[in-house]
């Protein structure tokens, strides 16, 4: 018999590589939110890989509070080419992946033909765009494909049982934890959930309930183990504070900008679908698959519906909703590609070019987004990242900050000189009390983060002993103002100590400020911090985090390829 499904997953792997090889060679890094901050991270496992601390922002923080997988792999890249280039590889990785991974699961809980359909499907995602090329969320990215093979590998495991499927959830689970824990860690619950009810509407039998039980105590144990070092972190050193504003959790619909990114943009195409879930409606199979897509459409609303607040109360004041429509696109999928399935020669063709057209229209958008976006500054040119560089690091034994550069290049300046910022982009990172009390991401975007800022903005800037900094770069007129009304003193314009004219070649708008001269005695040398010296901290938890997160990656692709190989005789 003709493996049709097959086919169709050759071809969405090929539609993947041909929508994005060219992205790929975009500086999209820069040009977005959080990708700077996964090569800050990578940065750290490069120069210090048996280092659980990281000294260059916030005057010392530790790594084990974001997910290390995704990160160790870009720093291992690292070792043979740029940061830069391992992580256009990784990403690439990531995106052949996702549609294999939804082939792979939707196999599972249907059959091979549907899978095919929902493997192409998949490559309409506009909300996979947005996430990697808006967004810069690659770690999210990829624990989503992780999390897609884990619940495959349960299925299996429910339905057959055996070692091999047993240990390739335990693992993949283990894997999707460890690349992103914060989403991976609600969503396989779900899934757990969801197939377990699928499975039941199709004969599951009651005996096996008792699998059902070892795959929750696995994927507890395993949840707890691979980012132990995160607990501990959490439990020892977790500081309460007041939560950052994010956009998702507000009426988003109000305004325009807002409803395209977190709506619009994430499901594009996927919306012409819901006609075809509807019919789905119609296989009980379905109702449970259906049913969690629709939950989380309604989690992805954020604070357009009272219902993350009433279901979820504090805890819907950390959550970024788009997350959530991002997964409901991609579920969305799934039955409508069963659907599909039953449509027949010249109505599926005419139905699929349809759908395939208008899923381009959207990915067109959500690629054009970033590009309109107001509060992403542009980056600086090479030759003034090089002055900015060059003079942190002459001067690196003082602390220093950067105003209205924009996150990303603060980030990147962070990662390239040996300097250290008060400020950071990890705020859940943070131990300072200012910056825990205050209501804003970062100290860079003061000028667009407006009155809430200037608590903290204006005590750097008229107490810098107390924050121990001496030099700030800045980027704007506004940042500018404020340090001459606060005394500082400019020290020259990137470029030159003399300064360059408008119009010349080297002309820069970024300047560099030195502390008042009755606060310079005061601001002393920085000093290198370490993590705290229990054996634990400085042994034992360091080889935990960055090898059982790799040995995970390495024994699921093990099992997982054994399990293949039984499949296929």
């Amino acid at each position: 018999m003709e493996r049709i499904g097959i086919k169709y997953l050759g071809f969405a792997v090929l539609v993947v590589a041909l929508l994005n090889v060219g992205l790929l060679t975009q500086p999209f890094i820069s040009q977005n939110w959080d990708s700077e901050m996964h090569l800050f991270f990578a940065s750290h496992y490069l120069q210090h890989w048996d280092s659980g601390w990281e000294n260059k922002w916030y005057g010392g923080f530790s790594v084990y509070v974001s997910a290390p997988l995704a990160h160790l792999l870009i720093a291992l890249m690292g070792n043979f080419v740029s940061l830069e280039a391992g992580y256009l590889i990784l990403q690439a990785a990531a995106l052949t992946l996702f549609p294999v991974s939804v082939f792979v699961f939707v196999r599972e809980v249907l059959d091979e033909q549907s899978a095919g359909i929902a493997s192409l499907l998949s490559t309409g995602v506009a909300g996979a765009y947005v996430v990697l090329y808006t967004f810069g969320q690659l770690p999210f990215f990829l624990a989503a494909c992780f999390g897609l093979l884990a619940a495959a590998a349960y299925v299996k495991f429910l339905r057959n049982g055996g070692l091999t499927a047993f240990f390739s959830w335990t693992f993949l689970a283990g894997t999707a934890i460890a690349t992103h824990h914060h989403s991976s860690l609600v969503i396989l619950p779900l899934f757990i959930a969801t197939t377990t009810l699928m499975q039941w509407f199709q004969g599951f039998k009651l005996r096996s309930l008792f699998r059902v039980s070892v795959a929750m105590i696995s994927f507890a144990f395993v949840a707890v183990l691979v980012i132990l070092p995160f607990w501990w972190w959490f439990l020892s050193e977790s500081l309460p504070q007041n939560e950052i504003y994010h956009p998702s959790r507000d009426a988003y619909f109000r305004v325009s900008s807002s409803a395209r990114m977190f709506f619009w943009d994430m499901y594009g195409g996927v919306i012409l679908l819901i006609p075809l879930v509807m019919l789905g409606l119609r296989y009980i199979r379905l109702l449970p698959l259906i049913a969690m897509a629709g939950f989380l459409v309604i989690l992805g609303l954020g604070g357009n519906t009272i219902v993350p607040q009433k279901l979820l109360g504090s805890i819907s004041e950390t959550l970024t909703f788009e997350r959530f429509s991002f997964w409901a696109a991609v579920l969305i999928i799934i039955p409508a590609a069963f659907i599909l399935k039953n449509f027949k020669g010249r109505m599926r063709f005419i139905t699929m070019t349809f759908i395939a057209i208008t899923m381009l229209v959207g990915i067109v958008r959500a690629i054009s987004f970033p590009h309109q976006q107001e509060l992403l500054q542009k980056p600086l040119t090479s030759w003034e990242e090089r002055e900015v560089v060059r003079f942190l690091n002459d001067h690196d034994e003082y602390n220093y900050l950067t105003l209205g550069l924009g996150e990303p290049q603060m980030v990147r300046i962070s990662r390239l000189t040996n300097a250290w910022t008060v400020d950071g982009f990890y705020h859940q990172a943070r131990s300072k009390q200012e910056l825990r009390d205050s209501l804003i991401g970062t100290i860079d975007a003061s000028e667009w983060e407006g009155e809430k800022s200037y608590d903290v903005l204006f005590s750097v800037l008229q107490y810098p002993a107390h924050w121990q900094v001496r030099y700030v770069v800045s980027g704007s007129a506004w940042s500018e103002g404020h340090l001459k009304n606060s005394g500082w003193e400019i020290l020259h314009p990137i470029g030159s100590r003399l300064g360059w004219q408008q119009g010349e070649r080297h002309y820069s708008n970024i300047t560099v400020w030195e502390a008042p001269q009755q606060h310079l005695s005061e601001i002393k040398p920085r000093h290198v911090t370490h993590h705290p010296g229990r054996l634990i901290e400085r042994i034992f938890l360091p080889f935990l985090w960055v090898h059982v997160p790799l040995l995970f990656l390495v024994f699921s692709c093990l099992f997982s390829f054994i399990l293949w190989r039984i499949d296929n005789g």
